[in-house]
Order: structure tokens, then sequence, then C-alpha cells
């Protein structure tokens, strides 16, 4: 046999599965940005979603599986959610971001925690796609030495100092 022969081969790929890939779990995002799923070869995403009031927090942190198949039941934890129908239009084959946003849910500055779960008829994975969001303009920062620690929150859009807030360890 020849070792300098060559082989030349060719090959086609079909159209790709129809997939929504949203990575679940608690996400901390800043007010006003958003945080980004992907989608390929979909055309429509039900988003439903709620805001969480902070007595629930406990109880819908025990309630989430993030690797199951089944969501958070909105009736049984006596949430009210609002939904939405999000239409896409990227290019056949593609990957393209989808912004999960409370934006078509809630008032473009709302903050808080929300619970976020996405749908669609296309994608014929098994899993739950969920998210728990913290929509804030505040965040922690911390120098920590040795034998002592320093720590104060300051707003995410400006970087200045937040007066008279406390901070529990």
């Amino acid at each position: 046999k020849d070792s300098k022969a060559h082989f030349v081969g060719t090959f086609k790929t079909g159209p790709a599965k129809p997939r929504l890939d949203v990575e679940n779990g608690l996400w901390v995002v800043e007010a006003g940005k958003h945080f980004t799923t992907w989608a390929r070869n979909i055309d429509t995403i039900e988003v439903e979603g709620a805001r969480i009031p902070p007595e629930k927090l406990g109880q819908i942190a025990e309630a989430i599986d993030w690797w199951d198949t089944e969501w958070l039941d909105f009736e049984e934890l006596k949430i009210t959610p609002k939904k939405e129908v999000m239409t896409l239009s990227h290019p056949r084959d593609k990957w393209g971001q989808v912004p999960a946003s409370t934006v078509p849910l809630f008032d473009k500055k709302a903050k808080g925690v929300f619970y976020l779960r996405y749908h669609s008829d296309d994608d014929d994975s098994s899993k739950a796609h969920e998210l728990l969001l913290n929509i804030t303009d505040l965040t922690l920062v911390t120098k920590l030495g040795v034998k002592a620690g320093l720590a104060w929150v300051t707003r995410l859009s400006s970087g200045a100092p937040v007066r008279g807030t406390s901070i529990e360890i």
C-alpha cells in the first residue's frame, strides 16, 4: 500500500433537532440586564413566571429540583404566574440567543427574585427549563484578611456605597 495516497471523503449533515438550552439554577442578574438562554430551530417559546415573595423563598428552594422533569406547582405554592409567548426568528440550524428576562412578564425596573420556566412544543427534551433570577442593583464587596475582614454593599449601577444596609453572616 502506498502511504502517500490520500483519501477524500464527503458527508452531509441533516437539519439539527430543535433544542432549547437553559442553564437551570439560581442566578443573580444586574437590574436592567438579562440572562441569556439559547435556542435552535425553535419558532416559539412559552415563558411563565412569577415574582417570589421573600416569605416563600425557603419553601421554593426546598421544592426545586434542578435536574428533574417537573416544574414548580404555582397553584400549590399559591403564587399567580404571568405568561407570555415569545416568537423567535433565528436562522435555521443556528443557535440564537434568547434573553431570559422578566421584561416580557413584568416591569423593566422590576427587582426581586423571580421564578421563570420555559417551554416549547418544538423541543423534545424532557428537561424542565427553569430559573430563579435574583434581579438586583446591589452587590456585596468584601476584603478578607487573616484575622479580620471588611464588607460593604454597593450599587451595581454606580459603584456607590449604600448607606444604612445591614449584613448578616
